[in-house]
């Protein structure tokens, strides 16, 4: 018999499929401007032109194409444990073994891991540099949110990183860029 978190992810991971076919979508054009968050990324420091970065549940890769479009050179690694564009690596960030990168980026995801707590550990241990996230927070889970994300959670998951950035972008949800502490 599957745990009650199994069973969370495995309907949150259907709700996004069904998402991904374009039903029941909501675009909120503040929060899904990716092109807008990575210039803040770039602008402030969080990802260097030559950086390595691992964007997590990447998706088609939007990210890398954005970033190359604004001048970005460095390595890039995406992860998905549904991988709809070739050369992604089909896992899931808590089971992920892949080594060290300057930055990871995870953009509306992380309340969608199956652990969330051991999500946390492996993005902490992997990231030299810095971490940017997007994330809906205090939101309660329902059919597109199968953790409830808050700050607390993130500093304690996130232990040898800072939060710097927290650029609200809308009442619950924020572009949350964090530094490894010295």
């Amino acid at each position: 018999m599957e745990s009650g978190k199994t069973y969370r992810w495995k309907v949150a991971m259907a709700n996004l499929m069904a998402r991904r076919a374009g039903k029941d979508i909501h675009p909120q054009p503040v929060i899904d401007d990716y092109a807008r968050h990575m210039k803040v990324a770039f602008n402030s420091g969080f990802i260097g032109f030559d950086d390595s970065v691992m964007d997590v549940g990447c998706g088609d890769c939007k990210l890398r194409d954005i970033m190359s479009k604004l001048g970005w050179r460095g390595t890039y690694i995406g992860l998905d444990p549904y991988p709809i564009a070739p050369l992604v690596i089909n896992v899931k960030v808590e089971d992920c073994a892949i080594g060290e990168v300057d930055c990871i980026v995870c953009f509306s995801v992380l309340d969608g891991t199956d652990d969330l707590d051991k999500a946390l550990k492996n993005i902490n241990s992997m990231a030299k540099k810095s971490i940017i996230i997007l994330a809906g927070l205090d939101i309660v889970p329902d059919k597109c949110h199968t953790y409830e994300i808050t700050h607390k959670i993130l500093r304690d998951g996130l232990p040898d990183f800072s939060l710097k950035l927290d650029d609200v972008l809308h009442p619950k949800v924020s572009l949350l860029c964090y530094k490894r502490k010295k």
